[in-house]
């Protein structure tokens, strides 16, 4: 009687605690119950639906073991919801029928056939109220009009929960983290928000940086982010994925007014406001943002200065770099570096991160643009650089590109084994 009274219990647990289990081939192998005809998913289960719809509709799958034409019945069953409620120490009720609408007999001519209970969720909301409907159920008993069919206690009850709430964005945390690798193209912000409702309308909340609250923040956390400064990022998107129920919000940064290499984080204060939605786990999301650093590492860098007239041909003026004080830093000797094949440069782009590693001009040497940039020989072509020998660089300018008191700064690393020195050419038009 003992070992009996334990099976039966065993049974019930196993009914109670697969919510949301879906029966597949290997069902055998983990419950004893018969596959003539069962529903997919079995036991307690959750109809979560949102108060921004009047009615929702909740699947129940059928299957049917061979596909031949069989009548069935859906019964609102109250002994197994007195048997969950005793076994789980709950005291959920049934939701009386007015409130629903689930049809109770169908013919299964498929192995697999869906059925919906249709819930009238404003109905539930105004009469029994939001807080309270959480406590109702349907719990349902599929049997089979057909003698011989076999229908097992586990597979063929359901306990549908009433599930409603108030649509809302669910964000991971107040305080989100994330880490740009890149700062040489303008980064993009991503934080994203899960919802519990169909049929999204964005135009429904807005969203609003406000970097005035760093401050707030750190006095209260004993933080020390940094505060975003005018200018550094703006809004660019919000998409919406419909099928994972997901939004994806964005925001550009301009790296150009950010302290990147520091080792402090920025935070980003995002505020939302609704009528209609709730927003969790707060209305204000802070975006903790940090930076890799994507600086080259040089060894030294070094100013070299040319000053020259306006000039309106190709002439070159030379400028020596040390090549024996080059030759330390780079971990090799002065000799090594005479000699040319072992000379490689880059062009350092004025993003200060990029290089230009192909010659624009006699090699190894590049043109330059007025921008700083080695873009090639052009119509803005301002000045070249090239290396001769022995430490000279000739430097010459685009012909007539130039005025008396014009300055420009461009850059190039030496590099050898890896290492880079670097060094800032100056060019002053008297």
């Amino acid at each position: 009687m003992n070992k009996l009274i334990l099976y039966t219990y065993l049974l019930l647990g196993c009914l109670f605690v697969s919510c949301n289990d879906s029966i597949d081939e290997t069902v055998n192998e983990r419950t004893s119950f018969n596959l003539d005809l069962y529903f997919e998913t079995y036991g307690f289960q959750k109809a979560e639906m949102s108060t921004t719809e009047d009615e929702f509709s909740y699947i129940l799958k059928i299957k049917n073991k061979d596909a031949a034409p069989l009548d069935v019945t859906l019964k609102v069953d109250e002994q197994i919801l007195n048997d969950y409620n005793s076994v789980q120490k709950t005291d959920y009720k049934i939701l009386p029928a007015s409130y629903y609408t689930l049809t109770e007999s169908l013919k299964l001519n498929a192995i697999e056939t869906s059925t919906p209970i249709v819930f009238n969720i404003q109905k539930i909301v105004d009469e029994l109220g939001l807080e309270a409907s959480a406590n109702y159920v349907v719990p349902i008993k599929l049997q089979s009009n057909t003698a011989d069919s076999n229908n097992d206690s586990i597979g063929s009850q359901a306990i549908v929960h009433v599930a409603i709430a108030d649509p809302t964005l669910f964000f991971d945390d107040k305080v989100v983290k994330l880490v740009v690798d890149d700062t040489v193209a303008k980064p993009i912000l991503k934080v994203y928000a899960k919802y519990n409702f169909n049929n999204i309308d964005v135009s429904k909340f807005t969203v609003q940086a406000n970097p005035d609250k760093v401050a707030t923040y750190n006095a209260a956390n004993n933080t020390n982010y940094l505060s975003f400064p005018a200018g550094s990022y703006s809004f660019k998107s919000i998409e919406v994925d419909k099928s994972k129920h997901q939004l994806t919000i964005s925001y550009e940064l301009d790296s150009k007014l950010l302290d990147t290499e520091g080792i402090n984080s920025y935070l980003l204060p995002l505020d939302f406001v609704s009528a209609e939605y709730i927003i969790q786990p707060d209305t204000t999301i802070n975006l903790d943002v940090s930076f890799k650093s994507t600086k080259p590492v040089y060894e030294g860098v070094f100013d070299l200065t040319t000053n020259q007239p306006p000039t309106n041909d190709y002439f070159g003026y030379q400028v020596t770099i040390d090549l024996s004080q080059a030759a330390k830093l780079l971990k090799t000797t002065e000799d090594e570096l005479k000699i040319r094949s072992n000379i490689v440069f880059y062009a350092i782009n004025n993003d200060d991160r990029t290089f230009m590693k192909d010659y624009t001009a006699n090699p190894p040497g590049f043109w330059f643009s007025k921008n700083g940039n080695a873009e090639g020989y052009n119509d803005n072509s301002l000045m070249y650089v090239e290396y001769d020998n022995d430490g000279i660089l000739n430097i010459g300018q685009f012909p007539d590109a130039t005025v008396s008191g014009d300055k420009y700064t461009v850059s190039m690393a030496l590099v050898y084994n890896g290492l880079m020195v670097r060094y800032n050419i100056h060019l002053n038009i008297n």
